[in-house]
């Protein structure tokens, strides 16, 4: 059985037009970063402010990179190596760094190595890559040319005090692969090891240990200024926890034990994906990117020429990766770095 732990305060649509939209401005505290550290928490949040000729640039995207019948999210493994979830098949397809296709995994279904609706992957570490079948109410996890390594069931997180259990079922001792009772619709493995999903079902940020033996409800309802409402996105960097919640109108921050930092007010309508990056925070919208600098306020704003909706991205050294539901597209960062000096 493991412990269900509440951390308190204390700690694609197609044929979008094109348009430039106005920015917003995070005014950041000196010491945003070292905060993550400790678990006071600030007792009045920074707020954000609209700002005028915040610099915001229409960049022309280049031929697709793959095509995809209906693809949900994406992620990018250190060696280059790209992995599609595609909603329609079911099926996790695994790229070179050309967009070539180099193999096919999945399909529907309840059993090991299939997936019902899947919607997130991670394959960040660049050993594995772990998959959200919200479907099956499972996270599932393979190495990363394919090989099944463990598959965790989600159980109902409904009345957090009580112990709950999440039995990995490994393909060596013979238990077969469970489906649970939420619906993880995020998956983030962090740095140390841990998964972070967002569990469509309860609404909740679940933090699951590297042992994966307990279970930790992140911004519960007895958080303090850290309960959250209704999380939408995620994401993972410099040992910060960031959340989207689109009840709240804003992006609330965790340290990586789950206690509540602070929280920013934020435009959240539309928003698809969310990444922290070297200490920017970026949000993608349905066809824009906002950029939030961490270290110094400073905010910029890219529009993409795009004829579909952005549904993911990703941020890697020296590349912005932008997804629609049909194609994936690269974007050269010292080349755009190039333009906007040029601007």
């Amino acid at each position: 059985m493991i412990p269900v732990r509440v951390f308190h305060h204390i700690s694609a649509r197609e044929d979008l037009p094109r348009t430039l939209f106005s920015v917003l401005r995070i005014v950041v505290l000196c010491g945003v970063l070292s905060a993550c550290g400790t678990s006071e928490r600030m007792q009045s949040s920074p707020r954000v402010e609209l700002a005028a000729n915040v610099p915001s640039y229409l960049i022309a995207v280049g031929p697709a990179l793959a095509q995809f019948d209906d693809a949900r999210a994406f992620s990018v493994s250190p060696d280059g190596s790209i992995y599609v979830v595609e909603n329609v098949r079911g099926a996790i397809l695994r790229l070179d760094s050309a967009g070539t296709l180099l193999g096919v995994q999945g399909g529907p279904g309840t059993g090991e190595e299939q997936f019902l609706n899947p919607r997130d992957i991670d394959a960040s570490s660049g050993l594995f890559y772990t998959v959200a079948d919200a479907g099956n109410g499972r996270v599932q996890k393979f190495t990363r040319d394919g090989a099944f390594v463990e598959s965790l069931a989600i159980p109902s997180v409904a009345g957090a005090g009580r112990n709950l259990s999440i039995s990995p079922s490994f393909r060596l001792s013979g238990v077969r692969t469970r489906a649970g009772e939420s619906e993880p619709i995020t998956v983030v493995e962090t740095p140390w090891n841990e998964l972070i999903l967002i569990d469509g079902v309860s609404h909740s940020v679940l933090k699951i240990d590297r042992l994966r033996e307990s279970i930790t409800i992140i911004g519960g309802p007895d958080s303090g200024a850290g309960h959250l409402e209704n999380p939408v996105e995620v994401g993972v960097g410099n040992g910060i926890i960031a959340v989207a919640d689109d009840v709240r109108n804003e992006i609330v921050f965790f340290d990586e034990f789950g206690s509540f930092i602070r929280s920013w007010s934020a435009a959240l309508e539309d928003l698809v994906a969310l990444r922290l990056d070297r200490g920017e925070l970026w949000l993608a919208y349905s066809d824009f990117l906002r950029v939030f600098d961490l270290r110094g306020g400073q905010i910029e704003e890219y529009s993409f020429e795009l004829s579909a909706a952005v549904i993911d991205f990703s941020v890697e050294p020296g590349v912005i990766w932008i997804m629609t539901a049909k194609s994936l597209y690269r974007i050269d960062r010292k080349a755009l770095d190039q333009v906007l000096s040029e601007n």
